[in-house]
């Protein structure tokens, strides 16, 4: 997985984006992100947990299952996908990649 400066860029724009809780613009930077950039491992993982917390679960579906495959034994993802699936009413699905103990809530981390 290489990175390019414009996926690098629209990250830490999300970010700064984050941190001053526009969502919405996040949101927006991240899909630019993946735009640039489709194998971006942490755009994609970023993106669908961001889409998860606003309850677009289909597309938190889409964005982590792609971030799942890029890194299959990824904690993070394992939770927030098996959240997802969960909301969408599918717990059966990829059952095979997840058990219980992957399946919690996961949190952005915080600047503090």
């Amino acid at each position: 997985m290489t990175t390019n400066a414009g996926s690098n860029a629209a990250l830490a724009q999300a970010q700064r984006l984050l941190q001053t809780g526009d969502y919405p613009g996040a949101m927006t930077a991240l899909r630019a992100a993946v735009a640039r950039e489709p194998l971006n491992f942490m755009a994609l993982f970023m993106l669908g947990t961001l889409e998860s917390h606003f309850a677009r679960y289909d597309e938190a579906e889409r964005h982590l299952s792609q971030a799942l495959a890029l890194d299959p034994r990824s904690p993070e993802v394992l939770a927030s996908y098996g959240n997802v699936l969960l909301e969408l009413k599918r717990p059966d699905r990829k059952s095979t990649r997840l058990n219980s103990s992957h399946v919690s809530e996961f949190r952005m981390p915080s600047s503090a």
